[in-house]
């Protein structure tokens, strides 16, 4: 797909970051059954948090000296991993992480 299309950019922005995390911390479910998706749910909850701290924290210039290099690591080994998958475990990733799971 080109990522410069419009409907790229839709599917992209559709994700909403505030419960990424919580779809990665569950215990349960396809996202915690899965070791390759649980590995990618690893770094992307880290990263977040980390995002998070440099949003709302006061300005610190120090705030990631030692940590950046590390944390942009962790961000190329998430999209490496991503990349990885079969093509199954994306259409899920993709499932779980845009659509809201409705009580039955």
């Amino acid at each position: 797909m080109d990522r410069n299309s419009e409907i790229y950019e839709r599917v992209y922005r559709a994700l909403d970051h505030g419960p990424l995390k919580s779809a990665f911390m569950a215990k349960a479910g396809p996202l915690a059954e899965r070791d390759s998706l649980q590995k990618i749910g690893n770094l992307v909850v880290r990263l977040q948090s980390e995002r998070h701290r440099a949003d709302y924290l006061p300005p610190n210039p120090n705030m990631f000296l030692e940590s950046a290099r590390k944390l942009v690591d962790q961000a190329r080994r998430a999209v490496s991993e991503i990349e990885r998958l079969s093509d199954d475990d994306r259409i899920a990733l993709a499932a779980l992480l845009l659509f809201k799971s409705r009580p039955q």
